[in-house]
């Protein structure tokens, strides 16, 4: 008797090791296809922000680009004035080179009339220095009459007079024309001086607009290669997606620890969680979330990682998403401008999933935040750093 109730204890022992064999073998095959989950989750979560990365990158280099595109327009703008300045200059100096030449020309024929005004003159001195007295004793001897005496003297001395009259004309004319051409030159120096400084200046404007060439083909460069970089990531972040979505039909989505992070940032709450007046309905009612004040169309952000469960119009919610985050708990964001997601999406803490807006029963552009578990709502702040 003793013998078979030692049996007995053993043979119970025995299932009842066996009854719990049976789970602790089960148990951590979905343990890891949970964990495996989970961290193919946190794979898209960072695939995301690179690829949020990428984005900001391109549209600076973009901004980066557009600016070089305006400065190399307003360079040939001065380029293109520069060589208009240019050959205005040239134009001067071709005209006051002509000009100087002319008034070359000009001086010469006067010096060369001056030059033979002062040989004749010289040479009716010298004749009349010669002749001496014997000159005017011939003029009075020859002539006629007193009065041809007269008209005699009065011709020698118009004619000298004449000759010094022609003699100063010419003088004067040249020392003007000297002037003139001291004028003309003058002027081409300061021409030839604002032309060198103009070429200086053009080329340096010409060494700008290749500089900004050259760094425009870079950043078109860097643009290719990082658009190329952002299709490969978002090719992988689409595989990763598949891989999610094939292991949570496998699995269902696991409960974990969760961080979250506020939806929108740089307002502020209007109305917390619990018992309100309603602003729209004028009574007392219980608050299921919070209120977050915000400009049309910011950006809504998941709070945290999860699968979308429900994007589309929801009574007073208006347009409206929820997020499963596993474990029974989930996310709500109400009263939405703009849908970004739909319903199976696999999104990631701090993706964009909608816009602000004021639909449904609201007063205004906010966001009405929900968080629940197992279906009830509870304190979003409780969950929120």
């Amino acid at each position: 008797m003793k013998g078979r109730s030692l049996a007995f204890l053993f043979l119970a022992l025995a299932v009842f090791a066996a009854s719990l064999a049976a789970p602790l073998i089960a148990l951590p095959k979905r343990a890891l296809g949970a964990d495996e989950l989970w961290q193919k989750m946190q794979e898209l979560e960072q695939i995301q922000k690179e690829i949020e990365e990428y984005k900001s990158r391109i549209n600076k280099n973009k901004e980066t680009q557009a600016s070089i595109l305006k400065e190399l327009e307003r360079l040939d703008d001065e380029l293109a004035l520069s060589e208009k300045e240019l050959a205005y200059i040239e134009k001067s100096i071709d005209y006051n080179n002509a000009q100087v030449a002319v008034t070359r020309e000009e001086i010469a024929v006067i010096e060369a009339r001056l030059s033979a005004q002062k040989a004749a003159f010289e040479a009716r001195l010298v004749s009349m220095y010669k002749a001496g007295q014997t000159s005017y004793i011939d003029i009075l001897l020859t002539s006629r009459s007193f009065s041809d005496l007269m008209a005699r003297l009065h011709y020698l001395k118009r004619l000298a007079a004449n000759d010094t009259e022609l003699i100063e004309g010419y003088t004067a004319d040249r020392m003007e024309l000297v002037a003139k051409k001291e004028s003309l030159e003058a002027r081409l120096a300061e021409l030839e001086t604002l032309k060198a400084a103009e070429e200086e200046k053009r080329d340096a404007v010409t060494k700008r607009t290749k500089e900004r060439q050259t760094y425009l083909a870079q950043i078109e460069s860097e643009k290719a290669r990082l658009e190329k970089a952002l299709d490969e990531m978002e090719a992988q972040s689409k595989a990763l997606e598949r891989v999610i979505a094939e292991l949570q039909a496998k699995e269902g989505l696991p409960g974990r620890d969760l961080s979250m992070i506020w939806p929108v940032t740089g307002y502020w709450i209007t109305s917390y969680y619990g018992w309100r007046h309603h602003p729209v309905l004028g009574y007392d009612r219980f608050h299921s979330g919070i209120d977050y004040a915000a400009d049309y169309n910011v950006p809504i952000k998941a709070a945290e990682s999860g699968k979308v469960i429900f994007a589309g119009v929801n009574g007073g919610y208006g347009n409206c998403v929820i997020v499963d985050h596993g474990g029974g708990i989930s996310t709500l964001y109400a009263h939405c401008n703009k849908l970004l997601v739909k319903v199976g999406d696999i999104v990631v803490k701090g993706q964009q999933i909608a816009l602000v807006g004021s639909t449904g029963l609201s007063t205004g552009p906010h966001l009405h935040f929900e968080v629940r578990v197992n279906g009830e709502t509870t304190d979003p702040l409780k969950w929120l750093p």
